[in-house]
């Protein structure tokens, strides 16, 4: 890939579940910055989409030539080597802002999520257990994102391919409690980070709250034929209707009518809050990577108490 004046030059590479929506909305608020319409492409973390969806990437940002900053929120990305690699081909001086969450509440609120849409049906313990036991960067992938309850908030590790390769000075970090507590402030230092000048007010955002479909299963199934996921058979079948250029127009379609139906909101899931015994559990698994990250960062995350 050759780099050009169409690459976005910022990316929320992370944390899932822990407000990169929210804040892709509060960031397009600037004037100086465009963020994608797509707000997770997944571009960069997907090496068979390089050559076949480039000008389909490209075009998410073609109507903002004229900004100084275009970006895009993918979550894939701060877990992935091939990505961190690709964005510096293209992009070398590109920012990345990552907004984290808690581990205990992320990791809670993942498996809320995959919960909610049917694809998750062993108890959290069992789940959270099952991705702890993968060699790291070995990921349980549904139709809908990944499983990886543990693995993604070990901040530290993930963290430090990028700090290795764009430096310090292009990554700036918030916590997911500060942008809900304190949204301007939290925002207006994203714009210090980008040399942009702050703003005096924010549109609210309320974005991604964790939902349970009417029917699950039927939505499960769906996700799962719609990302061509499905069995070997249902595959091919899927590959060989749709070519691949035509695959982005169906998967929308197919989707909406999804939600609409089988997908359509139900309830919350149970969305009882871990116990003292069970945060204490949680944390025992990610101590030494926070303690490891205040040092990395200098942030003291005193919205982590879990953790002081």
């Amino acid at each position: 890939m050759d780099t050009g004046e169409n690459w976005p030059n910022l990316f929320i590479p992370g944390a899932a579940k822990s407000g990169t929506s929210s804040l892709h909305l509060y960031l397009a608020q600037h004037p100086d910055i465009f963020m994608s319409a797509d707000k997770e492409p997944a571009f960069f973390s997907s090496p068979p989409r390089w050559e076949t969806h480039m000008k389909n990437y490209l075009a998410l940002f073609a109507q903002g030539a004229d900004y100084r900053y275009k970006g895009e929120s993918s979550t894939d990305y701060m877990m992935s080597e091939v990505a961190v690699k690709q964005i510096k081909a293209v992009s070398p001086k590109a920012k990345f802002i990552f907004i984290l969450r808690n581990p205990i509440d992320r990791a809670y609120s993942h498996y809320q999520w995959l919960k909610g849409m049917g694809f998750e049906k062993a108890s959290f313990q069992q789940s959270f257990l099952l991705d702890n036991g993968r060699a790291l960067g070995q990921l349980n992938s549904t139709a809908v994102g990944t499983t990886s309850y543990y693995q993604e908030g070990l901040y530290t590790h993930w963290l430090s391919a990028y700090f290795q390769t764009f430096g310090k000075e292009n990554i700036y970090l918030i916590t997911s409690e500060d942008l809900r507590q304190a949204p301007l402030a939290t925002v207006n230092g994203c714009f210090q980070f980008l040399g942009l000048p702050p703003v005096f007010s924010l549109q609210e955002i309320k974005a991604n709250d964790t939902k349970q479909v009417g029917r699950a299963g039927l939505y499960r199934w769906s996700r799962t034929v719609a990302s061509g996921q499905s069995q070997t058979f249902l595959k091919s079948i899927y590959r060989r209707v749709f070519p691949d250029a035509l695959r982005i127009v169906w998967r929308r379609w197919f989707l909406q009518v999804v939600e609409k139906t089988a997908g359509a909101p139900k309830n919350k899931p149970d969305s009882s809050s871990l116990d003292i015994a069970q945060r204490n559990w949680v944390a025992s698994f990610y101590r030494e990577d926070v303690a490891t990250l205040k040092k990395l960062t200098g942030l003291p995350l005193h919205q982590w108490p879990d953790f002081l």
